[in-house]
């Protein structure tokens, strides 16, 4: 979910920068996610725990 949120994130960056090609910062995005399953949440929410460490 965490690498799904971050190319949502950059596919509305590229369509900003597309409208507006002068810009020189990124828009902000508050991202939410809702989870709705029976059980507990139990994947990590932060997104540097996609990477391995010691590479």
């Amino acid at each position: 979910m965490r690498f799904r949120l971050l190319k949502s994130m950059h596919r509305i960056w590229d369509e900003s920068f597309k409208e507006r090609p002068e810009q020189s910062e990124l828009p902000a995005i508050a991202p939410v996610v809702f989870h709705q399953g029976e059980s507990e949440w139990c994947d990590s929410t932060e997104f540097a725990d996609l990477f391995a460490v010691g590479i």
